[in-house]
């Protein structure tokens, strides 16, 4: 990742740089991203230990969203008065303190360790995700919710420059708004406890809510609506990611991490290809509405829909 913000940096420097990069450079970060992910994940039980991963989940979640809130207004700050190719090459050194930090960490214990042919590891994985219930109904909650609610990176721009018309400073102020209600979100879950599948819907109304907000003609109170999209993007997330650590064997874990990762990050294209459809073929507002009245509907029907008895990690 390092490497490839440093390229882009190049690319941008020298007046190189054209579509077809930005279109790579963003199918390598994601399979990178792929592959660093279920790691990530898996390793965090092992060095917090499981009966403190509720709380540590959350303050992982803290620091990765206090970063999402300076982060896109330093970035701003730097193409607003430096260029684009320095918000690479900043982003290019961001790497560095966590590449240090990685080098540091203990070596695991290998309680994942795959014993048999790589398909039959990854298809035993598969079918816990698929066997289980708890995990089964909140991948599949996942999948919905990043289709249709969690593409604020596109969102963002796309409404702040076609609705609001607002520069690239301005941009950075509306997804550090983001930040804000997520940080909100983290905290509220570091300390309030085990996660619970009323949380999950609840940030998922909170999604709908941030979306039916901006489809309306209020652009005083737009950062206020994105702010309740992070605080629901992250309620989301957190909870999910929880649960499901909290009910996949260890053995497991690093498959099951991989198939949760895959349906997280692989609908996330697929939402933002959506979100610009609906906002090229709609305008701003109306497809904000359109994405607002989806998440309301998958919210209901998972509000109206039993969740197995199992689904409380102290039941």
């Amino acid at each position: 990742m390092t490497l490839l913000a440093l390229a882009m940096a190049f690319l941008v420097y020298t007046g190189w740089v054209r579509y077809g990069h930005v279109l790579l450079f963003a199918f390598l970060y994601g399979a990178l991203n792929a592959m660093d992910q279920p790691v990530r994940q898996s390793f965090t039980v092992e060095l917090a230990g499981k009966e403190r991963y509720p709380g540590a989940i959350a303050l992982n979640s803290f620091g990765f969203n206090t970063s999402r809130l300076v982060g896109p207004a330093v970035a701003g700050f730097l193409i607003a008065f430096y260029g684009v190719g320095a918000a690479y090459l900043a982003n290019a050194l961001s790497f560095l303190p966590i590449l240090w930090v990685l080098s540091r960490l203990p070596k695991g214990e290998g309680n994942g360790v795959v014993q048999g042919r790589w398909w039959t590891e990854a298809l035993e994985g598969i079918r816990f995700v698929l066997g289980h219930p708890v995990v089964r109904r909140v991948v599949g909650l996942i999948l919905f919710a990043t289709l249709l609610g969690m593409n604020f990176q596109t969102l963002v721009p796309a409404y702040a420059r076609l609705v609001l018309g607002l520069s690239a400073t301005g941009y950075g102020f509306l997804l550090s708004s983001v930040g804000v209600g997520a940080i909100l979100a983290a905290l509220i879950m570091a300390f309030t406890g085990r996660p619970r599948p009323w949380r999950l819907v609840l940030g998922l109304f909170a999604l709908a809510l941030a979306h039916l907000g901006l489809a309306l003609k209020l652009p005083g109170l737009v950062p206020f609506f994105l702010a309740v999209g992070g605080f629901g993007m992250i309620s989301v997330l957190i909870n999910a990611n929880t649960l499901v650590q909290l009910s996949v064997p260890d053995r497991l874990r690093g498959r099951v991490m991989a198939v949760y990762s895959l349906v997280m990050l692989g609908t996330g294209p697929l939402g933002a290809y959506l979100t610009g459809f609906l906002f090229e073929a709609l305008g701003g507002r109306r497809a904000a509405l359109v994405l607002g009245l989806a998440l309301l509907a998958v919210g209901v029907f998972q509000l109206l829909r039993p969740w197995p008895r199992d689904a409380s990690p102290q039941a």
